[in-house]
């Protein structure tokens, strides 16, 4: 992927939000994959399990411990692959790119503010985990409408374009963000049925 656009191509924004949606899909699921691999061989699930059976149920702490894991993630996530390659794997696969007004990739500040801004209106901060997405990106469609582009694209001051998709690309695209989605969505049902069990108890 070259550093810059072509200096006689039309930068323009995005006009697929859905296409947008569906490439976070994927890149939320990649997201998550890394999440459980550290969580679970860095020792940090035996840290947890050991809080759980000093408390005898799930605390407040445990729960602060695996929020600010993902949040720190995420960001980590974001920042490298916009500042490296100028578009995550999800946005790859749909064609999509993010640079700033000049036409290059974001630099790091650009990118940071990008990735909080995304966080808090797109992901209301992974509270809800996955529903989060979902209402997020309602909400934040609403903006979208009125400005032609979403609150982390103005906050970063970046341009997202895409290449157009071919109908077979698209359609298979699609279905791997939705087959990605429901991966992370049976967990996390499940996640939150036995938390509230357990706050319950």
């Amino acid at each position: 992927m070259n550093d810059d656009l072509n200096p006689n191509q039309q930068i323009q924004s995005f006009s697929l939000p859905w296409d947008r949606c569906w490439a976070r899909c994927i890149d939320l699921t990649i997201h998550m994959v890394i999440f459980f691999l550290i969580y679970r061989f860095s020792g940090i699930s035996a840290y947890v399990v050991e809080l759980r059976q000093q408390t005898g149920h799930i605390n407040f702490t445990m729960y602060i411990i695996v929020w600010g894991i993902v949040i720190a993630l995420f960001l980590l996530y974001e920042i490298l692959f916009l500042c490296i390659f100028g578009a995550t794997p999800g946005k790859i696969l749909f064609k999509i790119r993010v640079v700033g007004s000049d036409g290059k990739k974001l630099g790091f500040g650009a990118a940071f503010l990008r990735a909080i801004s995304l966080s808090w209106f797109g992901l209301y901060l992974y509270f809800g985990i996955s529903f989060g997405l979902i209402i997020g990106f309602f909400l934040s469609s609403r903006y979208y409408k009125k400005t032609g582009t979403f609150r982390w694209d103005t906050f970063s001051n970046s341009i997202v374009s895409q290449i157009p998709l071919t109908t077979w690309r698209r359609n298979v695209s699609i279905l791997l963000a939705i087959f990605f989605i429901t991966l992370r969505l049976l967990p996390e049902c499940i996640f939150v049925y036995v938390s509230f069990r357990e706050v319950l108890k």
